[in-house]
C-alpha cells in the first residue's frame, strides 16, 4: 500500500497542511511553521531469481500479505545500499542463501501501490539454504512444477512467466514495464492486471557470466 500522508513536520514537529507548493503541480504536505515540503515517493522492492538444474528457489511467506504463498526472495531496499546489495541481503534474510548476482532481469512499476520491483538473476555460492524469519519453507521447484495458483502477488507471476519465456526461447533479456490494474477484480489476482507496455532488451553476458549460467543450468 502507498504510505499515508504525513501529519507532522519531520523538521519541527508542527502539523502539516495539504496544498500545492509554489512551482509544483500536485498536493504535498507543507509545514505551517517552517514551510518544509514533505514528499512521498515510490518504494523500491529488490529480489533474486535463483536457478540451478532447471529449478528455481522459492520461499513460502510467513507474514502477511499473502501468508503461505510462494515467491522468490525479495523485500524493500534500505537506505545506504545499492539495489544489488539489497537483493543479496533480502535473499539471505528470507532464504539464508548466499548468492552471486549474474545479471539484471526485470523492473516492473506498480503505480497503484507506489512501488518499483527490480529482480536479478542469481546463482548460489554454496548449496545451503533454509527458511529465514519471514519464510515458512524454502524449496527448489522445477519450472514444470511451479505452484502458479499459490504464488504471492501479481508481480511474481509476471516475473516468473517472463523468465520462463526467456528460458524456452534461449534468450538473455532485460524486461521493463508497468503493471496496470484493470480497475476490477482482486488486487492480488494476476488476471486483474496487464503489462501491455512491456519492453524487452537483449543482454550480452561476458564469457565468465555465460559459463557460470551454463553450469547452473
Amino acid at each position: 500500500m502507498i504510505d499515508p500522508d504525513p501529519i507532522y513536520c519531520d523538521q519541527c514537529g508542527t502539523s502539516l497542511t495539504q496544498k500545492i507548493p509554489a512551482g509544483e503541480d500536485r498536493i504535498r504536505g507543507v509545514c505551517t511553521a517552517c514551510d518544509l515540503v514533505h514528499y512521498r515517493n515510490p518504494r523500491v522492492v529488490v529480489g533474486t531469481l535463483i536457478e540451478h538444474d532447471e529449478k528455481i528457489l522459492l520461499c513460502k511467506r510467513a507474514i502477511e500479505p499473502a501468508y503461505g504463498a510462494w515467491t522468490p526472495p525479495a523485500g524493500f531496499l534500505e537506505l545506504g545500499e545499492s539495489s544489488v546489495e539489497g537483493a543479496v541481503r533480502e535473499t539471505w534474510e528470507e532464504a539464508k542463501a548466499n548468492v552471486e548476482i549474474i545479471q539484471p532481469f526485470v523492473s516492473i512499476d506498480l503505480p497503484r501501490i507506489g512501488q518499483i520491483h527490480v529482480k536479478y538473476l542469481a546463482r548460489m555460492k554454496e548449496p545451503h539454504f533454509e527458511p529465514g524469519p519471514e519464510s515458512l519453507e524454502v524449496e527448489w521447484f522445477h519450472w514444470n512444477e511451479i505452484p502458479w495458483d499459490h504464488l504471492a502477488f501479481p508481480v511474481t507471476h509476471w516475473a516468473l512467466r517472463l523468465r520462463q519465456a526467456d528460458r524456452e526461447q534461449n534468450q538473455d533479456r532485460f524486461h521493463r514495464g508497468t503493471l496496470k490494474w484493470k480497475d476490477k477484480g482482486s488486487p492480488l489476482d494476476f488476471n486483474s492486471y496487464d503489462l501491455s507496455d512491456l519492453q524487452s532488451y537483449p543482454l550480452k553476458m561476458d564469457g565468465s557470466q555465460r559459463s557460470r549460467a551454463a553450469i547452473d543450468d
